[in-house]
């Protein structure tokens, strides 16, 4: 029985968060010049490690830039990125108190 209940628990699939590339829109914030950003997601071993963003439209800093990834979140410095989904995070700039949530868009 013991073994039966082993073999359950190491059946079960780890919980993984991921990010699907394409061009994210924010669709709420607290500043009018936040950019939309182009995301590609960099996988290692099928887990998420990273994810490269360009910046489009007009916008200051145009990249692409990196963002390593742990449980839910990539970040670098003041830029954090909080996946809640395949298809959408929060964007949180914390050097300029701004804060975005995007959604992809459809290609």
């Amino acid at each position: 029985m013991k073994n039966a209940i082993l073999f359950i628990l190491l059946s079960v699939p780890t919980l993984t968060f991921g990010l699907e590339a394409g061009t994210y829109q924010v669709v709420e914030g607290n500043n009018e010049s936040i950019c939309p950003q182009l995301v590609t997601p960099i996988l290692q071993e099928g887990e998420l490690v990273a994810i490269k963003v360009v910046y489009v439209g007009d916008c200051y800093y145009s990249g692409p830039f990196e963002y390593a990834c742990y449980d839910q979140e990539c970040k670098d410095g003041d830029i954090v990125f909080q996946i809640d989904g395949e298809r959408s995070y929060r964007w949180l700039n914390h050097s300029y108190d701004i804060y975005g949530r995007f959604q992809r868009t459809a290609d």
